[in-house]
């Protein structure tokens, strides 16, 4: 069902692999078999175009995943962007800037600081 309106701004938190979460739930590691991933990234290839045209002219629409697989995260945004000449990049606002900066390098912050988990926020 299509929606009657269009919306300022959309939060996709897109169905993935989670390998983000890998060191709380390490059994994510061998579940994210290639053929999962390939079909998360079809799925959310499909969502990423759905939720875009929900979007209002010069609305802002966030992507987002926990997984650290490139496929889900930087290269379905890449592709993203290669099909939608209207859609770039948007700088994200300090706090989730700082959040993204310091979850985009979870292995760094794994031991004796606790560790986080990984997650992409690009914004469209």
């Amino acid at each position: 069902m299509e929606p009657s309106v269009s919306f300022d701004v959309i939060l996709l938190d897109a169905p993935c692999s989670a390998t983000g979460t890998w060191r709380r739930h390490p059994e994510v590691v061998r579940l994210a078999t290639p053929e999962k991933i390939a079909t998360l990234v079809e799925l959310q290839r499909h969502l990423l175009q759905r939720a875009w045209s929900w979007l209002k002219q010069g609305g802002r629409m966030v992507y987002c995943v926990c997984s650290l697989e490139p496929e889900e995260g930087e290269q379905q945004i890449a592709r993203f962007l290669a099909t939608q000449p209207d859609a770039k990049l948007a700088p994200s606002p300090s706090p989730l800037n700082i959040c993204a900066m310091a979850c985009c390098e979870p292995y760094q912050h794994a031991g004796e600081k606790g560790g986080m988990d990984g997650f992409l926020l690009p914004y469209s």
